[in-house]
């Protein structure tokens, strides 16, 4: 690669990222869905550590077991004594877009001579993993690329320097996310598989295998204290259909915008449009002599494809595994193309279409941020209201998305996770009840069992009903079997625009709906509005207290 087209390259790589950090800093608020309960679960790590808040401490405990999902909340737990959590948030954002991008080229150079291949690669940089609030999940993801970078040039040399450096590096990914070991240890069985087919050296293979699980028995062993935990149970099998169509299209790209749906279908069309042509180029030239890097990619990319089909559906009642693989699968088939030749015009159509699809994507969530900011600033603001030392139960009344022709605010997610950021300002607010994942062991710091929502305010165990819009609860049941009273009840949406998470259950939504607020108004009474309606703060009433 000549000088010119390396910083030419090195521009345009720094403008989506700077484009995409935009994202990140021209706005009050990041729509980062569960995010925010990140930060909240640093924020509680912080009191459980220094003991100074009996409501947070009679609420959560450090989950008993090796938790593979750590990583963001030791950033986030420095960054909160210094910054308000919606900084703190968008500093740890910052870090993923550029470590990700970064770790993309970086890969891409170590695998490819078409370094051009990077536009394509960025576009999955503002992906849904990211704006569904992944934040442990893509620092995962990008130590992965970083791991593969390294295996790929120096991991073939099996030595005793390298096995202490392996082991290191699983512990490390483990404790980061343990999709991103997951990933480092499908690309490296594929890599090795497509050795063992290029130097049909059994024995070789066999050796080689030994030393990559010495060197994995420490995370096995970890996983397996961590399996022991009750709640963690593979779930379900997503269908062929539904497998398959993300394989084809990168639904990954679908994130805050509608107009991401064509982003989806252009870039699906686009990469397997170019997956046609580089195949029907090695047919034309089917006597070329083979490149070892082409073929381990392509291995790479059949293994997660693989792994796409025939994985469950969740893991741990809270990871849904399909669209973490389904990035990883586009990466490594894009890294794949990056290995073929394509002609002078084709490289100069694929850099311009590459852009396109970058300032098409980037656009369409740069008109967006604006609708979903002002919810989210909404519910901050009211929930601000809520004084220090307080129980607080966060409710959505119903989903929030935006209707992008209309500007109508709709959007479910953003609802229950802002209240994490008025937890996370260390005036001992705890959230009682919709702590994102709270019941689950995916995070370092759950409920206990004795308060846990979901166990003593619903029947989530029957009817998942604290994830139906709005909930079936039971709030004096809940304060007389846990012994902890709930002194704000915030509700976040319309009742217009009211549905049910799961389509599949029929129940009647006014029935739902005037059950629940007949057990907020027995006992709290309304102590805030916001003036578009669309948050509510209950008090308990003095008696309740």
């Amino acid at each position: 690669m000549n000088a010119t087209n390396k910083k030419f390259e090195f521009a345009g790589l720094l403008l989506i990222v700077l484009f995409n950090l935009y994202l990140i800093w021209g706005f009050a608020y990041y729509v980062g869905s569960d995010g925010s309960s990140h930060i909240e679960n640093a924020a509680n790590i912080i009191h459980l550590l220094k003991n100074d808040c009996a409501n947070i401490t009679r609420l959560f405990h450090f989950t008993e077991a090796p938790v593979p999902n750590w990583i963001t909340h030791l950033i986030a737990m420095p960054l909160l004594q210094v910054f308000d959590p919606v900084i703190s948030e968008k500093i740890i954002i910052s870090i993923i877009i550029i470590s990700f991008s970064a770790g993309l080229y970086r890969l891409l150079r170590a695998v490819a001579t078409n370094t051009y291949f990077i536009f394509l690669l960025l576009l999955f940089v503002p992906n849904a993993m990211l704006s569904g609030g992944g934040y442990n999940f893509m620092f995962g993801l990008t130590l992965y690329l970083f791991a593969l970078t390294w295996w790929i040039k120096y991991g073939n040399v099996h030595n005793k320097r390298n096995f202490i450096k392996t082991t290191a590096l699983l512990i490390t990914l483990y404790f980061f996310h343990i999709f991103g070991l997951g990933a480092f240890c499908v690309s490296v069985a594929a890599l090795e598989f497509e050795k063992l087919l290029r130097e049909k050296n059994i024995t070789a293979f066999l050796k080689r295998s030994i030393y990559y699980v010495c060197a994995a028995l420490p995370v096995v062993f970890m996983f397996l204290i961590y399996l022991t935990l009750p709640k963690n149970k593979v779930e379900g099998v997503v269908g062929f259909y539904n497998r398959f169509s993300h394989l084809v299209f990168p639904a990954s790209l679908y994130t805050i915008s509608q107009n991401d749906y064509w982003v989806v279908m252009l870039g699906g069309i686009f990469i397997w449009g170019l997956v046609l042509i580089a195949l029907w180029s090695k047919l034309l030239h089917k006597n070329q002599e083979q490149n070892p890097k082409q073929n381990s990619m392509l291995w790479v990319t059949i293994f997660f494809a693989l792994a796409m089909m025939f994985t469950p559906a969740t893991f741990a009642g809270g990871w849904v595994i399909e669209p973490r693989i389904e990035l990883c699968f586009f990466i490594s088939l894009i890294l794949w193309l990056a290995t073929n030749h394509f002609s002078a015009p084709l490289k100069y159509f694929i850099i311009t279409a590459s852009i396109f699809l970058n300032i098409f994507c980037l656009y369409n969530k740069v008109v967006m941020m604006p609708v979903y900011n002002e919810v989210i600033n909404t519910i901050d603001d009211a929930n601000k209201r809520i004084p220090a030392n307080s129980n607080v139960f966060a409710v959505n009344i119903s989903p929030l998305t935006v209707n992008y022709n209309t500007g109508e605010v709709n959007y479910r997610a953003a609802i229950p996770d802002v209240t994490g950021y008025i937890t996370a300002r260390g005036q001992c607010v705890a959230e009682v009840a919709n702590y994102h994942e709270g019941e689950k062991n995916v995070f370092p710091v759950s409920y206990r069992d004795e308060v846990n929502q979901h166990i003593t305010l619903g029947h989530f165990r029957t009817i998942n009903s604290l994830m139906i819009v709005p909930p079936i609860v039971n709030i004096a049941n809940y304060e007389k079997t846990t012994g902890i009273k709930i002194d704000y009840i915030s509700i976040a949406g319309k009742r217009e625009n009211m549905y049910h998470y799961k389509p599949d259950e029929k129940f009647d939504e006014n029935e739902l709906y005037n059950n629940f607020m007949a057990e907020v108004n027995k006992g709290f009474s309304l102590f805030y509005e916001s003036p578009n309606h669309i948050v509510r703060i209950y008090k308990a009433k003095p008696s309740q207290q």
